[in-house]
């Protein structure tokens, strides 16, 4: 099964050959900007999914939203984050969460005892930096 990747590689490729080409319209070339920016719409909400956070580590290309229900004394990783993306972590469990140490917390703590949405801005990646507000329901 074809991914969004290879199809917006295999539609980026024929449509940039159609322009380069000494036949290109503007047509060719409208038809391009549409297509980038739909398949840019698509890929957007496949990465919308909701992600089960399996083990310790959220993976940044998994998905939008990551949900976990902690079931012991928990440290959090963050992998494959570029600078600007933000994630939303749902996490729940009265047990200690303890996020990476490149995380900078700038408002709200862990409640064992509510649902909290983390939500996580990647500011840099040579060294990782990342940006932290931890909320509950009220």
């Amino acid at each position: 099964m074809a991914t969004i990747s290879s199809l917006t590689t295999n539609v980026i490729n024929y449509l940039t050959g159609k322009i380069t080409g000494s036949t290109a319209t503007s047509q060719d070339i409208v038809l391009q900007t549409k297509a980038l920016e739909q398949l840019g719409s698509a890929q957007d909400l496949l990465n919308a999914v909701s992600v089960d956070i399996s083990s310790s580590d959220v993976d940044f290309s998994a998905g939008q939203v990551y949900t976990k229900t902690l079931s012991g004394n928990t440290t959090l990783t963050f992998s494959n984050a570029s600078v600007g993306e933000t994630k939303d972590l749902v996490i729940t469990g009265n047990h200690s969460l303890s996020l990476p140490a490149e995380s900078k917390i700038i408002y709200g703590t862990y409640d064992g005892t509510a649902t909290n949405l983390i939500q996580v801005v990647c500011t840099a990646t040579g060294p990782a930096v990342y940006f932290v507000t931890i909320s509950q329901p009220i």
